[in-house]
C-alpha cells in the first residue's frame, strides 16, 4: 500500500493522473483545465463543480443507445435542479422529468416548453395539475382513478388534452426495507394490471383526457 500510495502521488505531482475532464496538475485538481484552487478562492466553499462537458458526452451515449424514431430521453429533475446543468441538457436534446409545480417552473427558466416535460410522482397536489395544464405539459404518469378525473377536470377547464401514462405495479419483490417497497400489488404506488386495464377504459370515457402508455 505504501509504494502505491506513493506511485499516485508522484503522478499527481506529475499531472499524469487523469479521469476524464478531471486531472492534477503540479498536485493541484483541475476540471476541464480550470485550476480548482483558483474556482474556489472566487467562489469559497462548499462548492459543487460540474463538467459541462461530460455532461454532453453522457446524454449524446444515452441517446445513441435509446435512439430510434419516437425515442426521447427525459432527465429527473429531482437529481439536480440547477440552471446552468439544465439549460445544457436542454441544449442536448433532452426533455426533463418533473414531479411538483416547483420544478415545472424551473424548468421553464431553463428553457423547457411545456411539450418537453413528463409529470411524474405520488405528491402531484390540485394547484400543480392546474398549472400543469395551463404550461401544456407533454404527458402525466398517473397513480391513480382519482388523480385521472382531476386532471380531466382541469383539461376541461383550459380545453387540453391530456396525454396520460399509467404507473403499473408489476408485483415484483425486489428486496429492502419493508416500508421502502414500490413495486409489489398492495403498495402504496401506481396501480395493478387490472386496474390499469379498468383506468384505461375509463379514461376513453373521460373529455380532455388520452391514455396513450404505461410508466
Amino acid at each position: 500500500m505504501e509504494g502505491l500510495s506513493r506511485s499516485l502521488y508522484e503522478e499527481m505531482e506529475l499531472g499524469l493522473l487523469s479521469s476524464g475532464p478531471w486531472s492534477y496538475c503540479g498536485g493541484i485538481l483541475h476540471g476541464e483545465g480550470v485550476n480548482l484552487l483558483e474556482v474556489v478562492a472566487r467562489y469559497g466553499t462548499p462548492l459543487y463543480v460540474y463538467s459541462e462537458g461530460r455532461i454532453g458526452e453522457n446524454c449524446r451515449h444515452v441517446r445513441e443507445a435509446l435512439g430510434g424514431e419516437g425515442v426521447g430521453v427525459y432527465y429527473a429533475m429531482k437529481a439536480n435542479d440547477r440552471l446552468g446543468i439544465l439549460r445544457k441538457l436542454r441544449s442536448e436534446g433532452l426533455g426533463v422529468d418533473v414531479v411538483s409545480g416547483g420544478e415545472i417552473s424551473r424548468a421553464l427558466r431553463a428553457g423547457f416548453e411545456g411539450r418537453d416535460m413528463v409529470f411524474s410522482g405520488v405528491g402531484k397536489v390540485e394547484e400543480d395539475i392546474e398549472y400543469a395544464v395551463k404550461e401544456g405539459l407533454g404527458r402525466v404518469n398517473v397513480e391513480s382513478f382519482e388523480e385521472m378525473e382531476v386532471w380531466s377536470f382541469y383539461g376541461k377547464r383550459y380545453g387540453r388534452e391530456v396525454e396520460l401514462s399509467f404507473r403499473y405495479t408489476p408485483d415484483i419483490e425486489a428486496g429492502g426495507h419493508e416500508k421502502i417497497k414500490t413495486g409489489r400489488t398492495g403498495d402504496k404506488f401506481g396501480l395493478s394490471g387490472a386496474e390499469v386495464e379498468r383506468a384505461w377504459g375509463e379514461a376513453l370515457l373521460l373529455d380532455c383526457v388520452k391514455p396513450v402508455g404505461l410508466a
